[in-house]
């Protein structure tokens, strides 16, 4: 669109048209007062035109010098479509509201995202961004970013190398570079040798630094030797190594635990749900829980635009009363066997099951529950080795 229009537009224009008199002493008048006209077309005897508003009372003046009679026909601009809208106000605070909420809302950040990280997690990041003072809802005209970064390269022990903070818009990205792996004064490695902690029936093994000192389908007491860390070279010096391998064995491994029948449990007697709506670090209840002593536990749902996570979410909140109560024995029995399920599969997480043999016992007082094991499992822990000066 041509920008003289536009101009004419704020500024606001009327058409006008003139009929008798002296035609052209009028536009000569026009001339020398000057008031500017345009789209100026005559027939009929009659004059069509425009002009500015604020030139009226100029053109006024000259129709009455010129003896031409003069008509308003109708007036555009920016002045007269607002006045015609003044039934609409609230169309107008609407907008207006509109404009100061989007620049508010321009001036925090709504999402976070992290480049640059192979080992470290990205809610560790996260979590030490936000100690730096960024965070979901952070008002950047107070944020500097430059001491951000600083504050979280030094908190990061040596993990993080270089750290940059570029906040975009609403989006703000932590650029990271990760410390390279290299030898450090407490990784020097000290001689020692790989002995066994359990008894078995060697199935395999690979020394990567050392000297075997076990074969495959010999049976092993825990204590033994499996690799030495001394080398024994050709000019009959000695060089101390820091023995390494994998070693498999054939082993028998038993755990048990011991519960005691009249230990209490809590259970649930009462329960309310409610929902918190979070607008960026502000968490507005829908209701208060009117209980003094409860637990929860509570679900987080994020609302999201175009893979955009906005810093809006709804927590539904769960809140519970307990009371100590007394387990029937099968009940008691059902949660020691969960129990002892759980901490059972951590002891063998490195092994090979090939047959088991599980007991149970049940007094009076305590369940008591065991279980063997034959399994295939990876033996041997290293042991230092003592050097005298």
């Amino acid at each position: 669109m041509n920008p003289i229009y536009i101009l004419r537009y704020i500024k606001g224009y009327v058409t006008f048209t003139a009929k008798g008199g002296f035609t052209e002493r009028f536009i000569n008048l026009c001339s020398i007062n000057g008031i500017l006209l345009w789209d100026t077309s005559y027939s009929d005897n009659i004059l069509r035109s425009k002009c500015q508003i604020k030139s009226i009372s100029k053109l006024r003046k000259a129709a009455k010098n010129s003896g031409v009679i003069l008509r308003f026909t109708d007036s555009y601009g920016l002045y007269n479509d607002l006045k015609k809208q003044k039934d609409r106000l609230g169309l107008l605070i609407g907008a207006v509201f509109f404009v100061v909420f989007y620049t508010l809302m321009s001036c925090f950040v709504w999402t976070i995202d992290v480049s640059g990280n192979n080992t470290i997690p990205y809610d560790e990041i996260i979590e030490k961004a936000d100690l730096c003072g960024l965070h979901i809802g952070t008002f950047k005209p107070l944020f500097d970013e430059t001491a951000a970064a600083n504050l979280l390269s030094s908190d990061s022990n040596g993990e993080i190398s270089w750290c940059a903070f570029n906040i975009k818009g609403s989006r703000a990205l932590i650029e990271i570079r990760e410390q390279k792996a290299s030898l450090k004064d407490d990784n020097i490695i000290e001689p020692c040798n790989i002995i066994s902690d359990s008894d078995g029936i060697i199935l395999s093994i690979e020394v990567y630094e050392g000297v075997g000192e076990v074969n495959e389908g010999e049976a092993v007491n825990e204590g033994d030797l499996l690799i030495n860390g001394v080398n024994d070279n050709e000019d009959y010096s000695i060089l101390f190594v820091e023995a390494d391998g994998k070693i498999t064995a054939e082993t028998d491994k038993s755990f048990g635990l011991r519960f005691n029948k009249s230990a209490l449990c809590r259970k649930i007697t009462s329960s309310d749900d409610r929902l918190i709506f979070n607008v960026f670090s502000i968490s507005l209840p829908t209701e208060a829980i009117h209980r003094n002593n409860f637990s929860s536990f509570s679900h987080c749902v994020n609302l999201d635009f175009n893979d955009v996570v906005l810093p809006v979410s709804v927590t539904v909140e769960t809140a519970f009363e307990t009371e100590e109560a007394k387990r029937s024995e099968t009940e008691l029995t059902l949660s020691s066997v969960e129990k002892y399920s759980y901490e059972a599969r951590k002891f063998n997480s490195n092994s090979i099951m090939l047959t088991e043999n599980p007991v149970i016992y049940i007094s009076d007082s305590e369940i008591i529950i065991e279980n063997q094991w034959k399994t295939i499992s990876f033996i041997g822990e290293k042991q230092k080795i003592s050097i005298e000066n």
